[in-house]
């Protein structure tokens, strides 16, 4: 359960909680009357009170559930947009980021590590909202990743040229792809 839908729960319980006392309230004022007298007793007062009542606790609620939607939504993009850019700091990180992430996260594979550093470095706020683990934003990361490789495919697939080279693939190893695929031509 997110804070949100804790918070909304907490509003709906307080609003039922208002309606029963204001009903309770009502009936107790209308059996205070003597049993003995004909006494005729006007609820209007009370139901107008009541329903006054009811529209002011909505018009705080409301306001408040649609702030805790817009929260959400907003800390959604943000952990996308990280988890999106965090398949560029994959491909270049360096030998040292490689280390320090591997230390941090040290359950990871290397490359889900530096994807699951950066995302807790640009979106923290959105990871605590959620109350995100590093291994759920890997798991983040390696479907973004196989989005990549996908994409990757159907452009290789349309595309004249013979070599297939992954998308997060470091410079060596489209270099040593590439030679390999020229030596394999001129065999």
């Amino acid at each position: 359960m997110t804070p949100g839908d804790a918070l909304i729960n907490r509003i709906i319980f307080t609003i039922g909680i208002a309606v029963l006392l204001t009903i309770g309230a009502s009936l107790a004022f209308c059996s205070s009357a003597h049993a003995a007298e004909a006494v005729a007793v006007d609820l209007t007062g009370i139901a107008t009170a009541t329903i006054a009542g009811i529209f002011g606790i909505l018009g705080i609620v409301i306001p408040m559930i649609i702030q805790a939607k817009i929260k959400n939504k907003q800390m959604a993009d943000l952990l996308t947009a990280a988890v999106k850019n965090s398949l560029g700091k994959i491909q270049q990180a360096t030998v040292e980021q490689v280390r320090q992430a591997e230390f941090l996260h040290p359950t990871l594979p290397a490359n889900l590590a530096i994807g699951a550093q950066y995302v807790a470095d640009h979106a923290p706020e959105a990871l605590a909202h959620f109350g995100i683990t590093p291994e759920a934003v890997a798991d983040k990361v390696e479907a973004a990743i196989g989005l990549k490789e996908i994409e990757n495919n159907i452009a290789v697939s349309a595309s004249a040229a013979p070599v297939v080279v992954p998308p997060l693939a470091s410079s060596d190893a489209v270099a040593a792809e590439l030679n390999r695929a020229e030596h394999a031509r001129h065999s």
